[in-house]
């Protein structure tokens, strides 16, 4: 049986709202029950907000940037 991959629009995601400013949507998850070893979501950071230091244990962690200018740190 063939395996339908899950085609995900993020405009249809609804955000959940964090501090420091900016809005979070998980698009793809292994809780949503599509996917086993992936996480996918996406950030809308407000102009001078950030995303607070943190550490995937489980995961890498892919970013893009689609618009405007960012510092990322890594370490």
């Amino acid at each position: 049986m063939e395996k339908k991959l899950p085609f995900v629009r993020a405009a249809d995601v609804e955000g959940e709202f964090r501090t420091p400013p900016r809005t979070s949507k998980l698009l793809l998850a292994p809780k949503f029950g599509w996917v086993k070893n992936v996480s996918m979501g996406m950030n809308i950071t407000e102009v001078g907000s950030m995303i607070p230091d943190h550490v995937h244990e489980e995961s890498e962690e892919v970013l893009f940037l689609i618009s405007g200018r960012a510092r990322i740190v890594i370490e």
